[in-house]
């Protein structure tokens, strides 16, 4: 959790002079998302983080209130009990994370108090890619838990409604992707994010990331990836699938179509791991890490593809 005062200088060091911003987004937004998503990770900690009345950020208030002081100013913010009480005996580890550049909120996902239909393609693709029903349950989301899933680390750290797409384009053009990647400036950057995972000891030694984001964002962090312009957090510890897709059993050398897909036949196998599932040729991102099918979606197989060693 960051201070309002960590989070007004980010916001003026990579937000505030970019196109289409009419407004900052509200820190409690950042709070209460922040809040649910460290909920998420206490059960790999195995203990309650935020017990909404002892963080050094939250005032003294009612347990099921988050107590925000802005400017000495005292906002309650209703988010509710950490939804996983109860349920922290397991000993478990982070072994996937799915990193994303995503134009809608996260918040569903970790607001398990409304038992309802999963039907976001991002989530969906993910429950299905680990044959997990997807609804938003507290048992759905300690199923993801269980099997060792990070479903969703934000390249961009402001509420994802307030940022649109053609600001975000902007920033992966303008390089700032690599600052929002692993600035030291940037607490709330990837690496940062990642680091600290594993300094809490929560991460698994074989730990696979892969690229929830579209085909053009998820090839250029490849490339900086495979060249070594952006780090990869915890070396060693945690991979990125940051090269072409490999079909066999044929042998010639796959182009790129139009979209910047390559075409996986039928009866062909990718990466040693899948055989395509139809009769007809599909289109396949061209890094193994990207996992994105033609039609800008998620797709339950190029997750799964991603995150196998």
């Amino acid at each position: 959790m960051i201070s309002k005062q960590q989070y007004d200088a980010i916001w003026r060091k990579y937000f505030v002079d970019l196109p289409s911003l009419s407004f900052k987004p509200e820190y409690f937004g950042y709070v209460n998302r922040e809040v649910l998503f460290q909920d998420y990770l206490d059960l790999f900690r195995g203990y309650n983080t935020y017990t909404r009345v002892k963080n050094p950020y939250l005032l003294h208030c009612q347990e099921e209130y988050v107590c925000i002081d802005i400017d000495g100013e005292s906002i309650y913010y209703h988010v509710g009990k950490n939804a996983f009480l109860g349920h922290f005996g397991k000993q478990r580890e982070i072994k996937h994370i799915l990193i994303s550049g995503l134009e809608y909120s996260l918040i569903d996902l970790f607001s398990p108090y409304i038992d309802e239909a999963i039907t976001e393609p991002y989530f969906k693709e993910i429950f299905k890619a680990f044959h997990i029903p997807y609804r938003t349950s507290v048992k759905n989301l300690i199923r993801l838990a269980d099997l060792g899933i990070l479903p969703a680390l934000d390249i961009f750290p402001f509420d994802p409604i307030v940022i649109p797409k053609s600001t975000r384009d902007v920033m992966i053009i303008s390089n700032k992707i690599d600052e929002l990647w692993q600035s030291k400036e940037n607490i709330l950057s990837i690496v940062a994010r990642i680091e600290e995972l594993s300094a809490s000891n929560i991460l698994s030694s074989t730990t696979t990331i892969g690229l929830m984001t579209g085909a053009y964002l998820s090839e250029i962090i490849s490339n900086k990836v495979e060249s070594k312009i952006l780090k990869i957090p915890c070396p060693g510890q945690c991979v990125i699938n940051a090269y072409k897709n490999v079909f066999l059993p044929s042998s010639d050398e796959k182009v790129r179509n139009m979209n910047g897909y390559l075409i996986w036949k039928p009866g062909e196998i990718l990466n040693s791991l899948f055989k395509n599932p139809t009769l007809f040729d599909l289109e396949t991102p061209y890094y193994r890490s990207s996992c994105y099918n033609s039609s800008k979606l998620p797709d339950e197989l190029f997750i799964k593809n991603a995150l196998t060693r």
